[in-house]
């Protein structure tokens, strides 16, 4: 488990080689809950395999294939959960890392937007999305057009590679 003071993370892994990549994600997520100056927060995340993603993503979104991550925020009227951790519960955060490593993608990046979410920031409208984006590269340390053209090239060598697939 992840703590600081008032802070309350619990990173759950499927697999006992999973160990670096717990650390990693605890470490990116007390830190960027610092960065947001968060000083009272319990919170789950599981670190899974594409199989297990794939139905958790069949059985709350109704699609059948695996994800990178997915969060479950609580909502208002939920109940303190644990209630003995006397913090807030944000909610939970289901990670793929082969599936994130498979994509070209960083595992660091999907916590802290996973955690975004938890706490309110979504991206249905550009104007959403423009603000997840720039508060993400605050997060994670990366000035914006850098991370920005990253993700691009990666999105774009992923999409030919599946394109000279499906030949």
């Amino acid at each position: 488990m992840g703590t600081r003071p008032g802070i309350h993370l619990v990173v759950t892994t499927e697999r006992p080689r999973h160990g670096g990549t717990a650390h990693l994600v605890t470490r990116t997520l007390l830190d960027a809950l610092r960065r947001r100056r968060v000083r009272r927060a319990a919170l789950e995340v599981y670190v899974v395999s594409d199989a297990v993603m794939r139905e958790v993503n069949r059985r709350t979104r109704g699609i059948d294939a695996p994800t990178t991550v997915l969060s479950f925020p609580t909502t208002v009227s939920a109940f303190p959960y644990p209630p003995a951790w006397g913090a807030p519960y944000l909610g939970e955060i289901y990670l793929a890392p082969h599936y994130i490593a498979r994509r070209g993608e960083e595992l660091s990046h999907y916590a802290v937007h996973a955690l975004l979410h938890l706490l309110g920031y979504t991206h249905k409208r550009s104007r959403d999305t423009i603000e997840m984006e720039a508060e993400e590269c605050r997060l994670l340390g990366a000035p914006k057009a850098v991370r920005h053209k990253q993700a691009t090239n990666k999105r774009k060598t992923t999409n030919k590679q599946q394109t000279n697939n499906k030949r």
